[in-house]
């Protein structure tokens, strides 16, 4: 008989939670709007051209403009008061006939005002009225915590123990970073925080430094060379360990779980050579394409959900996506804000919680 396949081992793992804006996990909000219902169809369709040319609806190009016999006119907001709606279709030219038959049967209902992006939002919005959609696939299985396969999450949860134990045990239950490049599943960097050395080196803060450490930079090399000793790479090798303190790689070389854990970061590159062809195969993957800058394209695990300004330098660091384990008091992920969900930054990482089971995160 062939052996039984080994499972992944994340029994003790519950889910990895996408942290998603809220127009994904709430239901979408309705808005007032003027309907008139018409009985012959055929008066529907001259409506209809009519108000296609004079008065669109932008705001509610989501929804179809009708329903059954009922057709949206505009929203309530646009003209006030019932005895008011006359008086707008006129300053829009409409027919004069085609103005009294819509005045007969007015109403005003309730509409989605904005449109549906997942299919349960959908479900709920083409119920109330009927509404375009077009299905994002990504967004779906994040939505349902589909989107990594066993594997990954094994991974995941690998870094997390990781990240537990270490705290634990060398770091009085102090919080703990680590970056890595998702290509080859290796550790970039790995820090703790100074906050004793300045009240800005939180955990988040020393890990971007560590990962500049990696690329030849980083702005506090002074300070903290003379606090952390870190690992050395052989000069000619293409991986460099100097994002790596030499104190987290002997806990983990000193424990089973942890020692065959891919370390290295793959070092700058010279991008001249870089032929225009094989760029443009590599489709917008900036760390595939040019090698390391700054925390493209890595993803960063943290043991506590991190405050603004750490979450705000990992946009400048452009960070690809961002694990964490404890939410905080002062989070700016998922606990007071969602910096990650505000449309106006000009980059955005994916956010995901880790939740353990069974684990005291106290």
């Amino acid at each position: 008989m062939e052996p039984p396949q080994k499972k992944p081992k994340i029994q003790n793992m519950s889910t990895i939670q996408a942290i998603l804006s809220h127009e994904y996990t709430e239901p979408n909000k309705l808005m007032e709007v003027y309907v008139t219902a018409v009985d012959d169809k055929k008066q529907i369709s001259k409506i209809m051209q009519q108000l296609a040319t004079l008065l669109p609806v932008p705001q509610l190009q989501h929804l179809k403009r009708v329903k059954d016999n009922k057709i949206i006119l505009c929203s309530k907001e646009d003209v006030g008061s019932l005895e008011k709606l006359k008086p707008f279709l006129e300053a829009k030219a409409l027919d004069t006939a085609i103005i009294e038959e819509i005045l007969q049967k007015t109403e005003i209902v309730e509409v989605p005002a904005t449109p549906p992006k997942l299919r349960w939002q959908y479900d709920i919005v083409h119920r109330i009225w009927p509404c375009k959609f077009h299905p994002d696939k990504y967004m779906e299985q994040r939505y349902e915590g589909t989107n990594f396969t066993d594997k990954e999450k094994e991974f995941h949860w690998n870094i997390a123990t990781l990240m537990m134990d270490i705290s634990r045990k060398i770091l009085d239950n102090q919080g703990i970073g680590v970056c890595v490049d998702p290509r080859f599943n290796s550790l970039v960097a790995m820090s703790s925080s100074f906050t004793t050395k300045s009240p800005v080196m939180h955990c988040p803060m020393i890990l971007v430094d560590y990962v500049a450490r990696t690329q030849d930079s980083g702005a506090w090399n002074e300070k903290l060379n003379s606090a952390e000793d870190f690992m050395e790479s052989e000069k000619d090798s293409e991986h460099t360990l100097a994002g790596i303190p030499k104190r987290f790689k002997q806990f983990m070389d000193e424990h089973e779980d942890h020692k065959n854990i891919k370390l290295g970061a793959e070092r700058l590159r010279n991008t001249e050579k870089l032929k225009s062809e094989d760029v443009q195969m590599l489709d917008g993957d900036n760390l595939a394409k040019y090698g390391p800058y700054l925390c493209t394209g890595y993803d960063v695990y943290l043991l506590q959900e991190p405050c603004l300004m750490c979450s705000m330098a990992l946009v400048h660091s452009r960070a690809k996506r961002v694990f964490f384990i404890k939410f905080s008091d002062n989070g700016s992920l998922a606990t007071r804000f969602q910096l990650h969900s505000v449309p106006e930054l000009n980059h955005h990482y994916e956010v995901y919680h880790i939740k353990c089971d069974n684990i005291d995160m106290s």
